[in-house]
């Protein structure tokens, strides 16, 4: 999926584009975009990788340190590799999000700090 030399096949494409304009339709979800399901889609394979390390005993942000490493070689083999593919600065962001939500909801220890106990 991300070292692929195309974005998506033109089939998946179009019929993730039929299903966004099927569940705009519906009242209330005028909100649901391609962009958006892409987005979501990003965050949802990196969740397992942060899950993943804090299981392994890592701290929470091994986790985060760990997802920022992948997305970083994922988006450099595309910068470098594949001429039909764009790397681009949100697919670092995107699972960065996953990355802390997984190693937030990891976190068993109440006394070991997460960026969202950190400040608190």
């Amino acid at each position: 999926m991300t070292l692929r030399p195309t974005i998506v096949d033109p089939q998946v494409e179009s019929a993730i584009r039929r299903l966004v304009r099927v569940l705009q339709a519906v009242p209330g979800m005028q909100w649901v975009t391609y962009d958006g399901v892409e987005f979501t889609a990003n965050v949802a394979m990196f969740l397992p990788l942060g899950l993943l390390v804090v299981a392994w005993r890592g701290r929470w942000w091994h986790g985060i340190l760990g997802g920022l490493m992948v997305s970083a070689g994922i988006e450099t083999w595309q910068l470098l590799m594949l001429p039909g593919r764009v790397a681009d600065v949100r697919d670092l962001v995107e699972p960065e999000t996953a990355q802390q939500h997984a190693a937030d909801a990891a976190t068993t220890d109440p006394e070991t700090p997460t960026p969202a106990t950190a400040s608190a």
